[in-house]
């Protein structure tokens, strides 16, 4: 509660955006991080476990986002490069950490355990993503109104790390459903990326308008669908592959 006045104090002086902008990106996702982790309610996880993730998201999978966005050339006014060009590269960039430190560890995790972990990478990348716009809005604050100036990084800060947060538990769902069942490793890991980018580049198409909050409240109900029925899903998978199994 206290952490809004030290970030205020520690960067009053500040004559550039930059500490300000990752002080609070960090602040708004610490605060997602707990209200996620309250709804998900994972296993018990090695805390160590989550910050690799983090950190290999914020670091190496922003940059590979950089790199696959900048060879496919996403349009806005184009629905399907905003999903190919921007959807599919971010989504991917979030499940890397997932992937390596989850999926090809030797112990089996939990849905809710991939899920939490999806949520922490998203909201890696999104603070990172949002300190990034906020220092494009900063370099444009003389083209716009201040109160267009001051909502976009409101709203940037605090929404951003949520929403990719979302994406990324859904990506990380099919990603722990894949690790269960290997022989169906590849269709569920295309389904889930596949997913999480349709619904991401659904999101920055329309998010000029109303249709992006329906968009958006789409992804919540998804999520929130995977946290409550997750675990229900695996079980009667596994009823149905140990049926196949007797079968044989």
């Amino acid at each position: 509660m206290i952490a809004p006045f030290f970030l205020l104090r520690l960067t009053a002086d500040d004559q550039e955006i930059d500490r300000i902008a990752w002080g609070f990106a960090g602040y708004f996702a610490l605060l997602w991080f707990v209200v996620l982790y309250g709804l998900i309610r994972p296993e018990r996880i090695d805390w160590l476990v989550l910050l690799r993730v983090a950190l290999v998201t914020a670091v190496v999978g922003t940059a590979l986002a950089i790199f696959l966005e900048s060879r496919m050339a996403p349009d806005d006014s184009n629905f399907v490069k905003m999903v190919v060009g921007v959807g599919l590269p971010e989504e991917l960039a979030k499940a890397l950490g997932v992937y390596l430190f989850l999926f090809r560890a030797r112990r089996v995790f939990s849905s809710r355990s991939y899920i939490f972990a999806g949520a922490v990478s998203g909201l890696a990348f999104g603070a990172a993503e949002a300190v990034g716009y906020t220092q494009k809005y900063a370099d444009l604050a003389e083209y716009l109104w201040p109160s267009s100036y001051t909502a976009l990084i409101t709203w940037r800060l605090l929404t951003d790390s949520l929403l990719h947060a979302l994406m990324a538990a859904i990506c990380a769902y099919f990603l722990g459903l894949a690790a269960r069942y290997p022989a169906s490793r590849w269709p569920l890991i295309i389904s889930g990326l596949g997913l999480a980018a349709l619904l991401h580049g659904a999101y920055d198409a329309l998010s000029s308008g109303w249709l992006g909050t329906v968009v958006a409240a789409v992804i919540v109900f998804i999520f929130a669908g995977y946290v409550r029925t997750g675990d229900q899903i695996t079980q009667r998978l596994d009823v149905s592959a140990l049926g196949e199994a007797s079968r044989r």
